[in-house]
């Protein structure tokens, strides 16, 4: 297995498993270099040789996020993902550490470390399993708090349009109107090839729209990566632009096979609203293409006491220190089961209860009289 370390310039050997792809890829630069036109079926055939090449790896990303205050995370925080065998879905999991403020209305609620963990072990269905240090808040008690799961936001995979979950993948093929899925929606999604090309940051690239909607910046010389990206609030708005993704800082990861070590999302509001866009900057550190990972990098350790929800049996489970019994861990979660939902029902209980006892003494009472 061939192993590249990228985080600069550096050298590599492709194996014969990848001529093909790099085949058609030089093929259709060249004709772009001698500017033929290109048609969206050529465009599409590049993307996907090198989406395939994401899909059959095994990576190693590491980069820090930072994002504006108006979004729910206001400080930075590391992330790193792990895919391993995404071609044949033998599992992959995403370790991810980062610091997390939570606030409403402005107002600072607290903050701390926080760790989470994604698991799939299953190539048709995605089981996850999710542990943090600390107690789960409960999202009834912040009604006006924006998301503070660390999955609600922008990962890199996912600013690269990229499925990697099999739930994603049948969806991307059975909805390709659902646009941010590539190169699954160029074919059918209603796009169209401009004649007009365009240049980001020095490169020339070939500009696909789907009218109204949606324009994408592609650089068929770096492996038709996605340069740019602008996805509007629809005609009726008149094409106002409701999120901007522009790639900077790409680098050669394998043969042909080019990744941004900068990436720059702009989400807009309506033009109504009149607020400040949010901006996001996702800045990666190291690449590892086909690395070399250990099957233990899979076996969670979760620390002694976490809560962890299991995806496959719908359950919540405590990790029990040694010498505890599951009978014990049973009858703590039920414990803290009811001491979670007693508060809601049980002044309803006490005055259902009150009730009753003077219903049956007035009627006692009445009796007596009688």
């Amino acid at each position: 297995m061939t192993r590249r370390l990228c985080s600069g310039k550096s050298a590599f050997v492709a194996p014969a498993a990848w001529i093909g792809s790099l085949v058609v890829l030089l093929a259709i630069e060249q004709a772009f270099a001698e500017s033929s036109p290109l048609t969206l079926e050529e465009i599409h055939a590049g993307m996907k040789a090198s989406y395939q090449r994401l899909h059959d790896a095994t990576l190693v990303v590491e980069y820090k996020r930072v994002q504006t205050p108006e979004a729910s995370s206001v400080i930075p925080w590391d992330e790193s993902l792990l895919i391993k065998g995404a071609g044949d879905q033998k599992g992959y999991l995403r370790q991810r550490f980062y610091q997390r403020h939570l606030g409403v209305r402005g107002e600072m609620l607290g903050g701390g470390e926080e760790r989470r963990w994604e698991f799939a072990t299953d190539g048709k269905l995605v089981n996850n399993l999710q542990g943090q240090m600390g107690e789960i808040h409960d999202r009834n008690a912040f009604p006006a708090l924006v998301s503070f799961s660390g999955f609600q936001h922008e990962s890199y995979f996912k600013m690269l349009y990229y499925p990697l979950e099999p739930a994603s993948i049948k969806e991307a093929q059975e909805r390709p109107d659902v646009i941010e899925w590539l190169p699954y929606a160029l074919t059918k999604g209603g796009y169209r090839v401009l004649a007009v090309q365009d240049q980001v940051d020095g490169t020339a690239c070939v500009m696909v729209e789907r009218p109204g909607e949606d324009k994408l910046w592609i650089d068929p010389s770096h492996g038709f990566a996605v340069r740019k990206r602008e996805m509007t609030w629809g005609p009726k708005l008149g094409g106002a632009v409701r999120k901007r993704l522009t790639m900077r800082n790409l680098q050669e990861v394998a043969p042909g096979l080019w990744l941004p070590f900068l990436c720059i999302v702009e989400g807009f509001h309506k033009p109504e609203e009149r607020l400040e866009p949010v901006r996001q900057e996702l800045s990666v550190s190291r690449i590892e293409f086909d690395a070399e990972v250990p099957d233990s990098r899979y076996q969670i350790a979760f620390p002694v006491g976490s809560r962890v929800y299991d995806g496959r049996t719908k359950r919540w489970s405590r990790v029990l220190p040694d010498g505890e019994e599951p009978l014990d861990n049973a009858i703590t979660m039920a414990k803290e089961q009811t001491r979670r939902r007693s508060p809601r029902w049980l002044p309803w209980a006490v005055a259902g209860v009150a009730a009753l006892v003077l219903v049956m003494a007035a009627i006692a009472r009445a009796r007596k009289n009688a």
